[in-house]
């Protein structure tokens, strides 16, 4: 079996990948402590790492791509099913509920952006949409903030699902898979490489 090292993770995928760990990082870090004008900047940046890798995710090339980790249903299904018995298959690129994970943060930031923003404006009268003159009522204000904190929430639980995805991927496929999105390159194992 071959294992030379072939180029998977692109230098942004990289970047983004460690510039949001960071900035959620501080974000949720700045919330805790009150530090509410970081907070306002972070979430800033936050909207340009995310617009930035959505685009790259259609434009890419290789393993960046979005169709690259679309997966159908039913082979979703069995991947989640395979990992119940340890007996998963080896991606090169993301896998399945990897893949499951990565749309699942996109969904859930871009949730926590809006609501964010729409708090800024009830709150502050700063923000996006006070810029472009929407205002909101206490009800819809109140509402985000429950859905903001759900957001949080629910992120801090996938993260943790994600470390021990990682962990447990790395190990099975004896892989440094934080090593792997340092540096981009993964062993090229032919056995099971899709």
């Amino acid at each position: 079996m071959s294992e030379a090292f072939i180029y998977i993770w692109d230098k942004f995928v990289r970047f983004f990948h460690w510039s949001l760990t960071t900035v959620f990082a501080l974000l949720y870090c700045s919330a805790n402590y009150e530090y509410d004008d970081i907070h306002f900047l972070l979430a800033y940046l936050l909207v340009l790492l995310l617009v930035g890798r959505i685009m790259w995710g259609f434009i890419a090339p290789g393993h960046a791509h979005f169709s690259s980790f679309i997966y159908p249903l039913s082979e979703t299904l069995l991947y989640l099913k395979a990992l119940v018995t340890g007996n998963t298959q080896r991606y090169l690129g993301h896998n399945p509920a990897g893949a499951l994970m990565i749309f699942a943060f996109f969904l859930l930031l871009a949730l926590m952006t809006v609501t964010g923003f729409i708090m800024l404006t009830w709150g502050e009268y700063e923000g996006p949409f006070w810029a472009i003159g929407i205002d909101f009522t206490n009800t819809t204000a109140e509402t985000c903030r429950q859905i903001h904190e759900t957001c949080t929430n629910l992120l801090l639980t996938l993260i943790a699902f994600h470390l021990m995805g990682v962990a447990l991927s790395s190990f099975k496929h004896r892989e440094n898979l934080v090593s792997a999105m340092w540096h981009g390159k993964k062993k090229n194992k032919c056995k099971n490489s899709a």
